[in-house]
């Protein structure tokens, strides 16, 4: 694997357009009105943290395309989710 700052950039961007499109739609049920987490410094600093880790995510499934970056990056939060989770028992 070997680090490419496009690659990084478009992964970032993808999380960043799951963000506006969120943020989009909060407006729109809200009357243009945001929640206040919408307001808080500390949800932007870990949105911007999660970003970040979206486009490392990108690198390191060494992305091919700017595409598959931008899948990558706009599926970071799921994949974050799912890496939270405490194993299961059986």
């Amino acid at each position: 694997m070997s680090w490419s700052w496009s690659i990084f950039l478009w992964g970032l961007g993808g999380s960043f357009a799951i963000e506006m499109v969120s943020l989009l739609s909060e407006m729109r049920t809200r009357s243009g009105n945001v929640s206040a987490y919408y307001k808080n410094p500390t949800y932007w600093i870990v949105r911007v943290a999660v970003m970040g880790i979206a486009g490392g995510l990108a690198v390191a499934e060494d992305a091919s395309k700017p595409l598959l970056a931008v899948n990558i990056g706009a599926s970071a939060p799921a994949i974050l989710q799912l890496l939270a989770q405490p194993p299961k028992s059986s």
